[in-house]
């Protein structure tokens, strides 16, 4: 069974204003319930390995808008670790505003920060 995910990095913006910006969560949370009640593996398909770039690199190595969360949530970030502060501003400070995905977390026209 293969579970899909989009191979749009999180942040384009194409992706930021779907129901696809954050939910890796999400997919896992899916995911096993799904395959023990089918009882076959899953395999995750498309998973984007963009990268957020950190204070350190600001956004001349990777805008805002080409950045995802796949390789960070993988593998981590040493830098970033677990602050939110250390992940550029430019990143942290995306609007998001597709009223599908605010009415899902509860929120109104929230920073990307929120949702991380």
């Amino acid at each position: 069974m293969v579970f899909d995910k989009y191979e749009r990095d999180d942040f384009s913006p194409d992706a930021i204003n779907t129901l696809r910006m954050g939910s890796l969560d999400t997919l896992f949370t899916l995911c096993k319930p799904v395959s023990t009640h089918v009882g076959c593996p899953a395999m995750l398909w498309q998973i984007p390995g963009g990268h957020m770039p950190n204070t350190n690199e600001g956004s001349t190595l990777v805008s805002a808008g080409h950045a995802g969360s796949g390789g960070d949530f993988f593998m981590g970030d040493i830098i970033i670790g677990s602050n939110l502060n250390h992940i550029d501003p430019s990143l942290l400070n995306l609007q998001v505003s597709n009223p599908l995905l605010l009415c899902h977390y509860s929120r109104r026209n929230s920073p990307t920060r929120s949702f991380l």
